[in-house]
């Protein structure tokens, strides 16, 4: 269940861990400049009269990752093996809004941002992963709730 714990490390779900093309091997030759692309961040339209959109706002969105983490500690208390990742599943629906925020926050080059702003919740999310921990210790070996939560974070 060790995976299962890394999965949360890496709710920065998708905050900073930008997987860019691989470097080509240097021949002697300079490559070509690449092209000027000009393109709002893919989290861009904001309202103009309400809140920055959660990809936006490093600190709102921080707080929801810990409620995901924290909401995911409560559903590892669901019973069995088959009920957690029951439990687990119905939390991907449920924050759908706040993983695509953090991938959208990622892919706009934001990671830093949120991850500073999760530095605030670290006594919180050291308590929820402790608690994940804990109680899928006896899943360890449980496919389907690794699969669960797996598919919960996207990875």
């Amino acid at each position: 269940m060790r995976r299962v714990v890394l999965a949360f490390l890496l709710v920065g779900a998708a905050c900073g861990h930008h997987t860019g093309a691989p470097t080509p091997p240097d021949h002697g030759v300079a490559p070509p400049p690449p092209p000027v692309v000009v393109a709002a961040p893919p989290d861009a339209m904001a309202a103009p009269d309400g809140p920055p959109p959660l990809a936006q706002d490093p600190h709102a969105l921080a707080e929801r990752i810990v409620g995901v983490i924290e909401d995911l500690a409560t559903a590892t208390g669901a019973g069995d093996c088959a009920a957690i990742g029951k439990a687990v599943g119905e939390l991907r629906a449920r924050d759908a809004d706040v993983l695509d925020a953090a991938r959208k926050a990622d892919a706009a080059g934001r990671g830093a941002e949120i991850k500073a702003a999760l530095d605030g919740f670290r006594d919180r999310v050291r308590a929820a992963l402790e608690t994940i921990t804990k109680r899928t210790e006896p899943c360890a070996k449980d496919a389907a709730l690794e699969r669960a939560i797996d598919d919960l974070f996207g990875t």
